[in-house]
């Protein structure tokens, strides 16, 4: 069975976009699993993750980092 983690959660001054393709994903900023068919829109800033799965997953992540926004992201 497959089996990732990841340890540290992320955000960044762009927006991005994932939509999970097959699998699911757990995140952990949430505490919500993605499934497959899950969509999630996340705008500049937002902290998710960090991530584990425990079937495997495709994950569709389109980033737009030519739309930064003057914010400071706040890791833990």
């Amino acid at each position: 069975m497959p089996i990732l983690r990841c340890s540290v959660g992320k955000g960044h001054p762009y927006p991005e976009e994932v939509f999970i393709v097959s699998g699911r994903l757990y995140d952990q900023a949430f505490d919500i699993w993605l499934e497959a068919g899950h969509y999630a829109s996340r705008p500049p800033g937002e902290l998710h993750g960090p991530f584990k799965t425990d079937v495997g997953c495709v994950v569709l992540e389109v980033s737009f980092p030519s739309r930064v926004v003057g914010i400071d992201v706040a890791l833990p």
